[in-house]
């Protein structure tokens, strides 16, 4: 099984990356990988994110591969991870 927290914390991300996965993230908040990786494969076909497709995303480390899975679920935990430290804190 596939866990997002395989991958090494230490990665650093292209920022239009991380801007892509964030934006799909906060559409699909309570999704899990699978549901996210259909949500991001569907933004890259329709373009809705800066008109960028699979080839755009690629290039900046977005990678729909099988063999690139493992990047894919960290660069969504790492996306996950700053959108929850963007949220209010309730004391």
């Amino acid at each position: 099984m596939l866990t997002s927290s395989s991958a090494p914390a230490t990665t650093s991300w292209h920022p239009i990356a991380l801007e892509f996965v964030c934006s799909v993230v906060r559409q699909h908040r309570t999704a899990g990988f699978a549901d996210l990786c259909d949500a991001m494969a569907f933004a890259a076909t329709m373009r809705t994110f800066r008109n960028m497709g699979y080839q755009e995303l690629a290039r900046v480390g977005v990678s729909f591969s099988l063999l690139r899975r493992q990047q894919l679920a960290a660069l969504v935990a790492e996306a996950r991870r700053q959108l929850h430290d963007q949220e209010p804190q309730s004391r």
